[in-house]
């Protein structure tokens, strides 16, 4: 069965996790942040490492430290949001956030992170008074099932 993303939904709080898991992220106080049009592809990659090995003259990879990476999202712009406020609040603190983003199936995906780069949209005839930024991960993701 395909899900559609439609009436996915990004949460917020300022509150740290007591434990890195369902638990603790579920124990937390949650802050919808309005009008998100999209949340950018995300999920832990790792570096490269990799070494030549002299005596089979082959380059030899193994899997290095893993990171999120920057998460982008793209909201329409509300001054009023107490969710979007929070956000702004953060922009460039490098204070670490709680972040929930919930799909329509119920499915839900929890990890900590830093809000970087809010921005305005361009200012045309034919766009819309938005932002966007980006969430750097700081944390391991931890998914739930419904």
């Amino acid at each position: 069965m395909t899900t559609s993303y439609i009436g996915a939904t990004l949460s917020v709080s300022a509150d740290a996790p007591a434990s890195e898991d369902a638990t603790g992220y579920g124990a937390l106080s949650w802050t919808e942040v309005g009008r998100v049009i999209s949340i950018g592809e995300f999920g832990d990659q790792s570096q490269d490492i990799s070494f030549d090995v002299l005596k089979i003259g082959r380059t030899v990879h193994a899997s290095g430290p893993k990171d999120i990476g920057e998460v982008p999202v793209v909201i329409e712009y509300d001054g009023a949001d107490a969710g979007q406020t929070l956000v702004k609040d953060n922009n460039n603190t490098n204070t670490s956030l709680s972040f929930q983003i919930t799909d329509p199936d119920g499915a839900s995906i929890y990890f900590f992170g830093l809000v970087a780069n809010l921005r305005y949209n361009e200012r045309t005839a034919s766009n819309y008074k938005g932002q966007s930024f980006v969430i750097r991960g700081q944390s391991a993701l931890v998914e739930t099932t419904p």
